[in-house]
C-alpha cells in the first residue's frame, strides 16, 4: 500500500458540489484506488461518472510512483 497520493484542487471542486453521503462513497473510492490500487464497483450515477473523470489520472500518477520506484537512469 502506498502511504501517499496527489489530490488535485480540481477533484475537490467536483466532489464539493455533492451531497455529504455521496461526497464520503467517492472520497473512501478515490482513496482506495489511489492508495491500494483497487476499484470501488458499487459506485453508480454521478459519483461514477466523477470517478471516471479522475480515475485515469489517479493511475497514471500511480504508474510514474511504481516507475520511480525502480530507480532511475543508470
Amino acid at each position: 500500500m502506498k502511504e501517499s497520493f496527489i489530490f488535485y484542487a480540481s477533484f475537490y471542486k467536483a466532489i464539493e458540489e455533492l451531497d455529504e453521503k455521496k461526497q464520503l462513497k467517492l472520497y473512501k473510492s478515490i482513496m482506495k484506488l489511489a492508495l491500494e490500487n483497487e476499484e470501488n464497483e458499487k459506485l453508480t450515477g454521478i459519483e461514477k461518472a466523477i470517478f471516471e473523470l479522475i480515475k485515469p489520472q489517479i493511475l497514471a500518477n500511480n504508474k510514474r510512483y511504481e516507475d520511480g520506484q525502480k530507480g532511475g537512469r543508470p
